[in-house]
């Protein structure tokens, strides 16, 4: 019952004992004769989806964040659950930065968060219709429920799949800019003299976005001349010019004020030249 939902909603569900609570509202819904079991398996899922809220934006994180402020009343929850969603998609990120460089209008994207959270809501909210459900009024409510909570974390994974495609789009020059300005320790010890063709920036992946920060990590490749030999032994023919290329890889820590202002050091990028010995 409900195999292909379940089977979608498992696979989001990064941590362990969320999946516990999962399975185990299922499991409550095949006790029989027990006019409760549409209440329970209501309100676990309400407990799995604020578990679920709370690891993806943590209280203190979500309060760092410049661009947060207290929306609700004296005596409610200090942080909405529209907030602890902005914060898993952007984490501290300004909306002019959003609108501005990644061009994302994240009002509509927080309409699409209002509009899930909302259907969920509806279908988690315990009163005396949940509790005294038939069986096949139950079942219907169940189902609408596991719809909801499946698109709920499909929003989730599709708009922030798509905010992080843009963001790593968006540093891909500038870290490519960064690159070709730096100086390459690792290949200087190679030759008596060597040239920089280029350098490649094949993959940006971000790994993590905070309230204060933005950790990158980026592979790529740089072509490099090696001359053996000074100017006049080539010119004599006794020196030797090799092209070569080599896999370079680092990580990088942004400000998340300012992601777009930042410099590499040589000792930030590591070059792979084992095959140069090889």
């Amino acid at each position: 019952m409900y195999d292909e939902l379940s089977h979608s909603i498992l696979e989001r569900l990064e941590k362990d004992f969320h999946k516990e609570i999962f399975r185990s509202s299922m499991e409550i819904l095949k006790v029989p004769n027990i006019s409760t079991k549409f209440s329970n398996f209501a309100t676990n899922i309400r407990e799995l989806t604020r578990e679920v809220f709370y690891t993806l934006a943590p209280d203190d994180e979500v309060k760092k964040c410049k661009w947060y402020k207290k929306e609700t009343m004296e005596g409610e929850a200090d942080i909405t659950r529209i907030q602890r969603m902005m914060y898993a998609i952007k984490g501290g990120l300004s909306d002019s930065f959003i609108k501005e460089e990644l061009e994302l209008d994240f009002t509509e994207v927080t309409k699409k968060l209002n509009q899930v959270i909302r259907n969920l809501n509806k279908y988690t909210h315990i009163n005396e219709k949940v509790y005294y459900r038939e069986e096949k009024v139950g079942f219907e409510m169940v189902e609408k429920t596991l719809i909801s909570l499946d698109a709920f974390l499909r929003t989730i994974e599709h708009i922030r799949s798509e905010f992080i495609s843009r963001l790593e789009d968006r540093l891909y020059s500038r870290v490519s800019e960064a690159l070709t300005e730096d100086v390459i320790q690792e290949i200087d010890i190679l030759a008596t003299h060597y040239y920089v063709d280029g350098s490649t920036v094949d993959h940006i992946t971000v790994e993590e976005i905070t309230s204060t920060n933005i950790y990158l990590n980026v592979t790529g490749s740089v072509d490099v001349e090696h001359q053996f030999g000074s100017d006049g032994d080539f010119r004599r023919g006794d020196g030797a010019r090799i092209e070569s290329s080599y896999p370079l890889s680092f990580s990088i820590t942004l400000d998340i004020a300012h992601p777009l202002e930042f410099s590499l050091e040589s000792e930030d990028v590591f070059v792979d030249n084992s095959s140069y010995y090889e």
